[in-house]
């Protein structure tokens, strides 16, 4: 092989490699496999409307002005019972734009002895890691957080159907 086809194949190949879709995070629990960064935001979207349609079973419709909905991602799984929380990313809470109640992330919610929690007007929920069980199925630990009287905790499995994410089931696993 000359090198000028060794060049303009080394050339081709740098190219291709720099046209990757996202980064790949690693699993994070046993039995979960890896998945794409790019369908972050639209898993947690459908994991917590699914949680907020849950709450509002509980909910006054007349109150519903008055209500705010903080919203957390677990930074850190290993450590369990959402020992660290971060924001979530703008583009996920940009997705709740025009919601009733008013999404925020949890950075703006208030606090107690420096933790986020849900008051009477003010509810919490977190979205812990993405576990990748196949290239169209996940399963995301999530809850209402923290320190509330209705403190819950899911396993919520989602599909991806024609480019979207639906859930195809929840179980409670109890609170943390």
């Amino acid at each position: 092989m000359s090198l000028r086809v060794f060049s303009a194949l080394l050339f081709v190949t740098s190219i291709l490699a720099s046209c990757s879709v996202g980064p790949v995070p690693p699993p994070s629990r046993l039995g979960c496999g890896p998945g794409l960064a790019t369908e972050q935001d639209g898993i947690h979207e459908a994991v917590l409307r699914e949680l907020f349609a849950l709450n509002r079973d509980s909910e006054p419709s007349s109150s519903r002005a008055l209500l705010k909905y903080y919203i957390g991602v677990d930074a850190d799984p290993e450590h369990g019972h959402y020992a660290i929380l971060r924001d979530p990313a703008a583009s996920l809470v940009a997705r709740f734009g025009r919601s009733n109640p008013v999404v925020k992330p949890i950075s703006a919610a208030p606090t107690r002895r420096g933790l986020p929690v849900s008051t009477m007007w003010d509810h919490v929920f977190v979205v812990g890691d993405v576990c990748w069980k196949g290239p169209d199925r996940v399963e995301v630990q999530a809850g209402r957080r923290p320190y509330s009287r209705e403190e819950s905790d899911y396993l919520v499995r989602l599909k991806k159907q024609s480019g979207s994410w639906v859930m195809s089931s929840y179980e409670s696993s109890g609170g943390r």
